[in-house]
């Protein structure tokens, strides 16, 4: 798993992203908003159950389950960076407002 981590690590690093990891949990934290997702969810399933928050309010109150998906770490990281040009930069073009998204038929995100 540390290579995974390190490997995270280096893609996060290309768009200026933290990557912390304390008590089996990932966080990564953008310009404007944090993520994380916990270790032994992706090992026992190969799942990652992403958790989206913003940078205001309580942190019981401002995360919510974004998805649960098999992805990669370069993929992961891909998704969170369009969904912050979607949302800071008005480029909608690369990402949509969906609660699930499809993998299935993207090529940006397809399955691993």
């Amino acid at each position: 798993m540390n290579q995974e981590i390190t490997k995270l690590e280096k893609l996060c690093n290309k768009y200026g992203y933290q990557v912390s990891v304390r008590f089996d949990t990932v966080y990564i934290r953008t310009l404007c908003e944090s993520w994380y997702f916990e270790l032994p969810t992706l090992e026992e399933t190969g799942m990652v159950k992403l958790y989206h928050g913003n940078s205001f309010g309580n942190v019981s109150e401002r995360y919510h389950k974004q998805f649960t998906r098999k992805i990669t770490m370069a993929q992961l990281v891909t998704y969170i960076h369009d969904h912050e040009l979607a949302k800071y930069m008005g480029c909608t073009s690369v990402f949509t407002y969906i609660h699930k998204p499809k993998f299935k038929n993207s090529r940006r995100y397809a399955r691993a």
